[in-house]
């Protein structure tokens, strides 16, 4: 996961300040063992998400000649040399699922010398990796998550939880970017997982599932329109990640908010259909932007929202309120760190903390009630359900991990994801030199 773009520094180890050898996104550096050359993976494009497309690259020693080893949709991350020299261990699912892999490479050059190969392990998903001196093990991690979508019963008017949860959906079907559930309240909408991340339907009673969208494309945060006719999603099909949105039945797909400059992250429909809040990085800005939804789509420009404060912190939007008055939201430090729970009142064009959440940085997730007052608000492992004006709150569900939730008129919707993660050693057979 990445909250922004990083550089490729070095530090003497006998003193001196730190320099700086490689201004593009660069993350996870391996030095190769003779020094010769420094492996790192990094976003396309520099100062931006670039599509979230995930590369593999080496550089001299010194930050020059860059050489691109993988170029492809996969998410290739964790480069290490083998001890020799002579391989470039990663982790990518460009098989399908994350595991381990590797490319035979030059050295000197830095550049691959054939194609890459799997290193198959009986985990779902693999990685990071660690290459033993002698090049003869692997130490790897393995990751097992299983997301849920719940379904509790609630009281509105008491403001309470009747019964324990019961799933909805859930197994290896269910992602953590977005659910929403549909105006009518029949089908909730969600990012679903496999050997893709899609956008997939399926009724709150858990019947009539489908796939919306089928491709490699990384399809996140699903959004019902107002009426109910579309659900507006962000994804990188286009080159760069932008808002797309498509008929409840995954036709009419086309570009809805887009900056051919940057990336158009997490939108939100107004109330009434005919504005959205995104979040849109050009550059080193990162910023919250209202769009007009008009005839001519998709839309290019949007008004940004103003500075929060001197600090430089800036507010990212969740949702918009019922009322269509305000936007609910989090504040991002400069150093890309969450703080608080905020609201931005469209009218006056100011600022307001939620009380009780001023420092809070375990926010996943947060949503309107149907009154506009009061939260749903996923803290780690609880759900709060929080009044907006004064503060008080009182806890739902706990358990898990909360990631994403919804309000109905008789029942709240929330992803409860739980993960269990190994270490495992692995022996390469056969001579160095040779598939394992």
């Amino acid at each position: 996961s990445r909250q922004g773009t990083g550089e490729l520094w070095v530090a003497d180890l006998t003193g001196g300040a730190p320099r700086r050898i490689f201004a593009g996104d660069a993350v996870q550096p391996s030095w190769s063992p003779g020094g010769q050359r420094i492996a790192f993976w990094g976003l396309r494009g520099i100062g931006t998400f670039g599509g979230g497309q995930r590369d593999l690259w080496t550089v001299r020693a010194d930050g020059s000649d860059p050489v691109r080893i993988m170029d492809d949709l996969a998410t290739d991350w964790n480069p290490v040399w083998s001890p020799d020299g002579r391989w470039l261990y990663f982790v990518s699912d460009q098989g399908g699922s994350m595991n381990l892999w590797r490319v035979p490479i030059d050295e000197a050059s830095g550049r691959p010398l054939g194609a890459p190969s799997p290193l198959t392990t009986p985990s779902r998903w693999s990685g990071p990796v660690s290459v033993s001196r002698d090049g003869r093990a692997l130490a790897y991690a393995s990751v097992e998550e299983n997301a849920t979508i719940q379904r509790v019963a609630f009281d509105p008017a008491a403001g309470a939880v009747a019964g324990a949860p019961a799933t909805v959906i859930g197994g290896s079907s269910v992602g953590s970017f977005g659910m929403d559930l549909s105006p009518d309240g029949r089908w909730i909408a969600f990012s679903c997982r496999g050997q893709h991340e899609d956008i997939c339907l399926v009724g709150v009673d858990g019947s009539g599932f489908r796939k919306l969208t089928d491709d490699a494309a990384k399809d996140r945060v699903p959004r019902f329109s107002p009426d109910g006719e579309q659900i507006a999603f962000y994804s990188p099909r286009g080159g760069r990640y932008a808002v797309w949105s498509m008929r409840t039945d995954g036709s009419g797909l086309g570009e809805l908010v887009g900056d051919e400059r940057g990336d158009v992250l997490w939108f939100g429909w107004s109330p009434e259909g005919r504005r959205g809040a995104a979040r849109v990085l050009v550059g080193e800005t990162d910023e919250t932007r209202i769009f007009d939804l008009g005839p001519s789509l998709p839309a290019r420009e949007g008004t940004p929202l103003p500075p929060m404060n001197e600090q430089g912190e800036t507010f990212l939007s969740y949702a918009w309120s019922p009322d269509g008055r305000r936007l609910l939201g989090t504040a991002r430090r400069a150093d890309s760190s969450i703080r608080g729970l905020f609201l931005y009142e469209l009218d006056t064009r100011r600022y307001r903390v939620v009380p009780g959440f001023e420092e809070h940085t375990d926010i996943r997730a947060a949503a309107w009630m149907r009154d506009s007052r009061r939260l749903l608000v996923g803290d780690g492992a609880t759900l709060w359900l929080a009044d907006s004006a004064d503060g008080s709150r009182r806890e739902l569900v706990s358990g898990g991990l909360i990631r994403n939730m919804v309000a109905g008129d008789e029942a709240i919707y929330f992803i409860d994801a739980r993960r269990q993660a190994d270490l495992w050693l692995a022996r390469l057979d056969g001579p160095a030199d040779e598939a394992p």
